[in-house]
């Protein structure tokens, strides 16, 4: 349970921040692209999760160990770099670095500066931009969900852990943003980092 709740918060942390950037610009989430934000999370999860169960089927406790912690731990020492990655990539944009598909390169957008998925500068993020937000918030679900999935049993309990804390995340994250702005320019990034290395050490010991 314990373990559940830490990789439900520490994936979720990317989505406060997100809405809390929106927030400060006023950028309001509808309800409607609020669930929508939670339920492509839960869903990338959830598959990875369900994947790695079959994994779990053939692979050996201490082995599925060993793979949970190396997964972890290369998540953690990411996540605690994040703000310096970011950065890179975006250097890297600004000298004209592109991909052919655009929908990949409009994602990558979203991954550096999250508010870009209002993309028609309407102030309210609709279905659609709400859909490419969610998809560059779930990336780490499907490592890491996988990472998780070789060791657990309480599936289910997980994925509905995951989409209270996502939903929660996305609406407080928007609602605190429109009242202190000022929170937005925090980089938070490496409290995912420190819970995911606290994962990864619960894998072994």
């Amino acid at each position: 349970m314990i373990t559940s709740f830490l990789l439900v918060v520490a994936l979720s942390l990317d989505s406060f921040l997100a809405s809390l950037a929106y927030g400060a610009q006023k950028i309001r989430i509808p309800l409607r692209s609020t669930l929508l934000i939670a339920l492509i999370g839960t869903s990338f999860l959830g598959v990875s999760i369900y994947t790695a169960g079959l994994f779990q089927k053939v692979l050996h406790p201490q082995y599925a160990a060993v793979f949970s912690f190396a997964i972890f731990f290369l998540m953690g020492v990411s996540a605690l770099f994040q703000g310096t990655i970011k950065s890179f990539l975006k250097d890297r944009k600004s000298r004209k670095v592109s991909f052919q598909y655009s929908g990949i390169s409009f994602v990558l957008d979203v991954y550096l500066d999250e508010t870009r998925a209002d993309a028609d500068h309407s102030k309210e993020l609709s279905l659609h931009e709400a859909l490419y937000l969610a998809v560059a918030l779930s990336i780490d679900s499907i490592v890491s969900g996988f990472a998780y999935g070789v060791q657990v049993h309480d599936r289910l309990l997980v994925l509905c852990i995951s989409f209270t804390v996502g939903f929660l995340a996305v609406f407080f994250g928007s609602y605190i943003g429109r009242h202190v702005a000022s929170l937005a320019d925090w980089n938070l990034s490496w409290v995912s980092g420190i819970l995911f290395l606290l994962l990864a050490f619960m894998r072994i010991l």
